[in-house]
C-alpha cells in the first residue's frame, strides 16, 4: 500500500516545485519590465511636433544622440531637442524649477527661452 502513497507524495513535491518556480519566474521578471529609457520618452513626446515634459538634462543630450535617421533627415526633431534643451538648461541656471526665463539671448541667435524685456527680436 505504500506504492500509491509514494506516488501521491511525489505528486506534491511537483507540484510545490513548480509553484515555487514560478514564483521564483514571476518576481525575477518583474525587473525586467523597467521603464523605458528618458531619451526614448523624450522622443516618444516630441512625436507630436512639440516637448511637452520636462526632463534630466542628460535625457535631451542622450535623446539628440539617438535620434532615428529618418527622423533626424526629415523633421524638425534635432532643432526642437536642442531648443528644449536650451531652455531647461537656462531653468536650471536660474534655480530649477518649470518657470519660463525671461530676457537675455539663447546663445544661437535664435529664439528665446522668455518673452521678457531684453528678449531679442
Amino acid at each position: 500500500m505504500t506504492h500509491p502513497l509514494r506516488n501521491i507524495v511525489k505528486s506534491l513535491l511537483l507540484a510545490a516545485f513548480v509553484l515555487a518556480a514560478l514564483a521564483v519566474g514571476s518576481a525575477s521578471a518583474a525587473p525586467a519590465k523597467s521603464k523605458a529609457p528618458c531619451w526614448k520618452t523624450l522622443i516618444n513626446d516630441w512625436y507630436d511636433g512639440r516637448i511637452d515634459g520636462t526632463y534630466p538634462i542628460h535625457c535631451y543630450r542622450d535623446a539628440l544622440k539617438h535620434l532615428p535617421t529618418d527622423v533626424e533627415t526629415y523633421s524638425s526633431a534635432r532643432d526642437d531637442i536642442k531648443q528644449a534643451l536650451q531652455k531647461r538648461l537656462t531653468q536650471g541656471a536660474n534655480g530649477g524649477g518649470t518657470t519660463t526665463t525671461t530676457g537675455g539671448s539663447n546663445g544661437g541667435g535664435g529664439r528665446t527661452a522668455g518673452t521678457g524685456a531684453g528678449g531679442g527680436g
